[in-house]
Formats: C-alpha cells, structure tokens, sequence
C-alpha cells in the first residue's frame, strides 16, 4: 500500500465507510489500516480473474427500485495521496 495508514483512516472516516473490499492476494496490505481502526471490516474477494468464467449463473436478485437508491452512494474512488491527505470522489448511479 503506498498510502499511510493515518491517511488511509482518514479517508475511512471521512467517507464513513463500513468495509474494505480486497482482493484475498491483497488483504494483508490493510493490517497497518485494521490495527489503527479496529472496527472496520475487510472483506476478501477473489481476484478478478474468477469473475471472468463463461459458465452461466443464476441472476443475482436485486429487489429495490431504483427510484429507492438512485441517491445513494455506489463507489467511492480516491487518487494516490501523493500530494497530501486523499481526495476521494463519492459516486452514486446518476453521477
């Protein structure tokens, strides 16, 4: 991880975001953040590349309207923090 880990709680906070989503073969880059926020959640996922099977799959199913959710919060992206603190970007469906 090439960002610090303060800067990385920073924007944890400041996004109030619940979970960190990572890719199992990358986990253990969050620690330093996990050690200093003890109470967010880091979620392994497989790496991308099992996503990208042909085989078919059930529908996943999605009961909301989007009229429901439209407003809220899909993504969050940030940039590098070379500069400083993390901008960060917060995106939902109609941005």
């Amino acid at each position: 991880m090439y960002n610090s880990a303060e800067a990385q709680v920073r924007l944890i906070e400041e996004c109030e975001c619940l979970a960190i989503i990572a890719p199992a073969s990358h986990v253990q880059w969050w620690d330093t953040v996990r050690a200093a926020k003890p109470d967010i959640r880091c979620l392994a996922v497989p790496a991308l590349e099992h996503f990208y099977g042909t085989d078919d799959v059930p529908a996943y199913p999605f009961t909301k309207k989007f009229e429901d959710v439209y407003d809220e919060i899909c993504y969050i992206i940030q940039t590098s923090g070379t500069t400083g603190w993390l901008p960060y970007l917060c995106l939902n469906c109609v941005n």
